[in-house]
């Protein structure tokens, strides 16, 4: 999702709506070398660490 987005951007809820359609959150991430980060509650970028 985020490779395919031009600007590596999503909202909350683009993430939630398309990985957990019945989970009201997006904090569960897996843990590896890629980090999901919010930009202040506007959106979420995935960064590499």
């Amino acid at each position: 999702m985020f490779f395919r987005n031009e600007s590596h951007h999503l909202t909350k809820a683009e993430i939630c709506d398309t990985l957990w359609p019945k989970k009201d959150d997006a904090n569960d991430t897996e843990h590896s070398d890629l980090m999901i980060e919010s930009d202040r509650g506007r959106a979420y970028e995935l960064k590499i660490k």
